[in-house]
């Protein structure tokens, strides 16, 4: 059951990843070559799990335009949230836990790591 559930998970976080990659072309249209640019950046942080308050501080500490800003924080908006097949009652307890721990942007190493102690 801990590898079905292990399996579903990393399943969840591949959809993320999906989704966040689908979005960006979305995002992208609506911005400039040098504003994209600038996004880029930033996107680049979200694809390295490093947390959105984290991202969104940086994008104000630099002073970047409101546009680009929401442009950036709207790809985190279109994450998935598909329900999971296979699983009882009991187990999809314990797994929306750890689902939880991806969502926060916790690798899937420690997660992983988590659902074995």
């Amino acid at each position: 059951a801990l590898k079905e559930s292990m399996a579903v998970l990393q399943s969840d976080w591949d959809d993320a990843d999906k989704n966040e990659a689908g979005s960006e072309s979305a995002a992208q249209s609506s911005l400039s070559k040098e504003e994209e640019k600038i996004a880029e950046t930033y996107r680049k942080m979200f694809k390295m799990r490093i947390p959105t308050e984290a991202v969104e501080h940086k994008m104000t500490r630099d002073g970047v335009a409101e546009n680009i800003v929401a442009s950036v924080l709207a790809e985190l908006g279109q994450e998935s949230s598909t329900p999971t097949e296979g699983l009882s009652e009991e187990e999809e307890k314990i797994a929306e836990t750890y689902r939880k721990m991806l969502k926060l942007r916790i690798p899937p190493e420690a997660v992983q790591h988590k659902m074995t102690k």
